[in-house]
């Protein structure tokens, strides 16, 4: 019974070659954008795992306006906001300032 599906649904493929190709090539690019998307959500939860205190890891961003009368958000802050929150929220007990993208700048540890 299942031999008589398969040569059944093999001269259909055959018989209607442009809807077979067109079936064909929009299961694949359907495949491709689902593995595409599991594979970003994927990273995506993977991020700060190797810390056994993960769920209380945050980044503080900066929102600015931008072009446009539009908001941009960006994944600096300034420099002395870590301290400041430190000083000032009880909640908090470390902060780093990070600056990504760019090359210089200067690393301080104690007095050195």
């Amino acid at each position: 019974m299942v031999k008589n599906y398969f040569k059944i649904a093999w001269r259909n493929l055959i018989k209607d070659k442009q809807f077979s190709v067109l079936n064909l090539l929009g299961l694949s690019t359907g495949l491709a954008c689902v593995l595409l998307i599991y594979l970003w959500v994927s990273d995506e939860l993977s991020v700060d795992k190797f810390n056994k205190d993960d769920s209380r890891l945050y980044q503080v961003m900066k929102r600015s306006p931008g072009v446009d009368s539009g908001v941009s958000t960006y994944p600096s802050t300034p420099g002395l906001l870590a301290k400041k929150m430190v000083d000032e929220l009880p909640e908090i007990e470390y902060a780093t300032a990070v600056r990504p993208g760019y090359e210089t700048g200067i690393l301080t540890g104690g007095d050195k």
